[in-house]
């Protein structure tokens, strides 16, 4: 029984090697998405202008549970056990997408901000507001929702039908560990591109970083189809 757990895990590793890419999305989506909040026009509700940038993360969290719901809903309760096997490959797919469509509009946004600072010369001023709302981040933090909620509880999915029963409830916390080396990955890329960045946002160069991201997102979702297709597409599930 060992050796089958442990052969199950070891058919896990190429998927797991597809999420790298995607860590560093969902790292850059907690850290420089609100580095980009400088010098919009952020609404004040009572005396803080705080309640805005928590209610992206709300979207955020909102757009995660609200597609894992509705996959829940129209899929697992209404498919056969084959047709959600290649449900849920195909979900892990889009949420793929979702993250370059995430760099994409994070990029647009950017070069948009950094078009306005350059023109008031606000480079080293970043509290001085300019003709831009914070609104125009929720695009991209409603994909990088969307990109969790499809992704991320699709791996979740996907390895509680590949492995065996005894291990199928240690999943979350497994597929953490195993991917919690793209969050190294994410510090590695910034100290690789640090040309990019400065000590202020606005003289850093986000949009040629989220450019960086969107072109490693799209051929990961290629190597994602390759993965998914050649190798765990002809693996039989667990009895």
């Amino acid at each position: 029984m060992q050796v089958e757990e442990v052969k199950r895990l070891l058919e896990m590793v190429p998927m797991w090697t597809t999420f790298l890419v995607y860590r560093l999305v969902e790292a850059t989506g907690s850290t420089f998405f609100i580095e980009q909040t400088n010098n919009l026009i952020i609404p004040k509700i009572g005396d803080s202008s705080y309640t805005i940038i928590v209610s992206l993360f709300v979207l955020r969290s909102f757009s995660c549970f609200i597609i894992s719901y509705l996959y829940e809903l129209l899929i697992l309760k209404r498919w056969t056990k084959a047709k959600r096997r290649h449900a849920v490959l195909v979900r892990i797919g889009v949420g793929m997408a979702c993250s370059i469509l995430c760099c994409i509009a994070a990029c647009l946004v950017e070069v948009h901000r950094l078009k306005l600072i350059k023109k008031k010369n606000l480079q080293n001023d970043t509290d001085e507001p300019i003709s831009m709302s914070v609104f125009w981040l929720v695009p991209q933090f409603f994909l990088i929702g969307l990109m969790e909620g499809l992704a991320e509880d699709g791996l979740d999915d996907f390895f509680s039908d590949q492995v065996t029963e005894s291990m199928a409830r240690y999943g979350p916390p497994i597929n953490e560990c195993a991917l919690g080396i793209g969050k190294f990955l994410n510090v590695l890329c910034v100290f690789v591109f640090r040309s990019w960045f400065s000590q202020t946002i606005n003289f850093s160069r986000l949009d040629k970083y989220y450019t960086m991201l969107g072109a490693l997102s799209l051929g990961n979702l290629c190597f994602y189809c390759i993965v998914s297709t050649c190798v765990f597409a002809q693996t039989k599930p667990k009895e």
